[in-house]
């Protein structure tokens, strides 16, 4: 595992107050709330978990 990738998605994940959590072997959880709204999405790594969350809390009208 490439650990200064992984402080990178934690840096973010922190920044954004989003938890980032492994619910099994290939799940991985990213969940927190934008604009009042609470969002939660699955990928199969914490750095893809984090895109998708960023992915979505774009639809409410966020620019990243």
């Amino acid at each position: 595992m490439d650990f200064s990738k992984r402080r990178d998605w934690e840096a973010l994940a922190s920044t954004l107050d989003i938890n980032i959590y492994q619910r099994s072997k290939t799940v991985w959880i990213a969940a927190g709330k934008y604009r009042g709204k609470d969002i939660e999405v699955k990928g199969r790594s914490p750095s893809i978990a984090l895109a998708l969350w960023k992915e979505a809390a774009g639809y409410t009208g966020s620019e990243w």
